[in-house]
């Protein structure tokens, strides 16, 4: 009964996503992905020097630069034309 239950919500939960995501196709081109991608590898790399305990970062501070790459990517498609 467990296993079939969490199969439910692991349905539900991954097919909204799924159908959410189309919602999202024109938002997200390929240079967004890649700036998107690019941030989160910096964030990744704040999260490794935390957890071998290298520097004291605060990665909160981190997460708005999701939306910056965002802008910079919705400016330069403005400039560019």
């Amino acid at each position: 009964m467990g296993v079939a239950f969490s199969a439910l919500v692991v349905l539900i939960t991954q097919g909204s996503l799924t159908m959410g995501s189309s919602l999202f196709s024109q938002i997200l081109t390929a240079e967004t992905i890649s700036e998107l991608t690019a941030t989160g590898g910096v964030i990744m790399l704040g999260i490794a020097i935390h957890m071998l305990e290298l520097k004291k970062i605060r990665l909160a501070s981190f997460l708005p630069a999701l939306a910056i790459a965002l802008l910079i990517v919705w400016i330069s498609g403005i400039i560019q034309g």
